[in-house]
């Protein structure tokens, strides 16, 4: 069986990949906000517990509490979410890149 069209199977497929590559980079480096105040929510509510900090979100604010100073401490806190907010792009570009890589796919294969 032959592959109408290659070209078009390649650059979906390529797309793919980077939507794959962009998603998991931009799930290392986003913050997870939103779930730990659910969370935290969660345990203060229904589990009557005090909330803990997740530890990624832990770690972040030490990085930023181990500075000497002030501005040491607004530099790292900018630098996080410059970071946080780059990641929620690439996050979206990633879904943007698997839909259009799937799409590029089905017509590399289907559209003759």
């Amino acid at each position: 069986m032959a592959i109408p069209h290659p070209y078009l199977l390649a650059a979906g497929v390529l797309l793919l990949l980077i939507g794959i590559w962009c998603w998991r980079w931009s799930s290392r480096h986003a913050i997870d906000l939103k779930g730990a105040a659910i969370g935290a929510a969660f345990q203060g509510a229904i589990k009557r517990q005090i909330p803990d900090i997740p530890e990624d979100i832990k770690s972040k604010i030490d990085q930023v509490t181990s500075e000497q100073s002030n501005l040491k401490r607004a530099q790292k806190a900018g630098t996080l979410a410059a970071r946080h907010f780059v990641a929620q792009v690439v996050w979206i570009a990633s879904l943007v890149c698997l839909a259009g890589g799937a799409a590029l796919v089905a017509a590399g294969f289907y559209w003759t």
